[in-house]
């Protein structure tokens, strides 16, 4: 594959959104060493978010969005490849944050 060639990019950013869109239905249920790693890492490491704009670039199920709404920010929004993800990501946090492709 050619760096920067669009072609290329395109089939390879299709083949990720089919593998997401397919893990979506159990993503938040499945046990995942990954996610319990990531959690127990990065959670301890965001900011204060009261009264900011939080984006979430590739936000998933938004487990990360639905984690930063007690903090009270200004605004959330979450973008993603998957709409399958996306679609569990707006169950999740309803009118708290747009989510987008």
């Amino acid at each position: 594959m050619i760096l920067g060639d669009p072609v290329a990019d395109s089939l390879q950013a299709s083949s990720m959104e089919g593998v997401f869109d397919r893990w979506a239905a159990v993503y938040d249920e499945q046990p995942n060493p990954l996610l319990a790693l990531e959690e127990r890492y990065l959670a301890p490491l965001l900011p204060a978010l009261t009264g900011r704009d939080v984006l979430d670039a590739g936000c998933g199920t938004g487990r990360w969005l639905y984690r930063c709404i007690p903090q009270r920010p200004a605004s959330l929004t979450g973008i993603d490849i998957s709409v399958a993800m996306l679609a569990r990501a707006r169950e999740k946090l309803g009118d708290f944050a747009p989510c987008a492709r």
